[in-house]
């Protein structure tokens, strides 16, 4: 909630404690990845995700993409690849992903294929920071938003 409101400096003692305690549990790792990335810093996707097995396929080529932009294409693939049973995991997670290292078109197929299977976890997708800033202001996230009767 913390990240949502952009209380940066709280969520982000808020989500060390919660790795503190459990280390191995992603959702921590995710947002301060998230908050990393709405800071500017994409080196923070390897850093923070580093830490948690199921995420390392994608962080050397997010971090080769954050070293040299022309590395976008193996990152998307990377990004792409990602993949769980969990549809709402894999829409939440490869949307913000794309959303971070500017592949704006694959964001924006995720969230939408998050938004028709009516897979998403909830309202905090649609509205996660990290996602706003990349596809916020396109056409297409504010049509999805208005079909949902919410505002973009």
């Amino acid at each position: 909630m913390l990240l949502l409101l952009g209380r940066f400096d709280e969520a982000i003692a808020e989500e060390r404690t919660a790795v503190s305690l459990q280390p191995d549990f992603i959702l921590p790792h995710v947002w301060l990845a998230q908050i990393s990335v709405i800071q500017g810093d994409l080196g923070g996707i390897a850093r923070e995700l580093g830490a948690v097995p199921a995420a390392m396929a994608v962080i050397g080529p997010i971090a080769a993409f954050a070293r040299d932009p022309s590395k976008r294409p193996e990152a998307v693939a990377a990004i792409a690849r990602l993949s769980s049973v969990n549809q709402a995991l894999n829409a939440v997670r490869q949307t913000w992903m794309y959303s971070a290292i500017g592949a704006t078109d694959s964001a924006l197929v995720t969230f939408e294929r998050g938004i028709r299977g009516r897979s998403t976890p909830g309202l905090g997708f649609l509205r996660m920071p990290a996602i706003v800033k990349a596809i916020g202001s396109t056409p297409k996230y504010r049509s999805l938003m208005e079909e949902l009767g919410l505002e973009p």
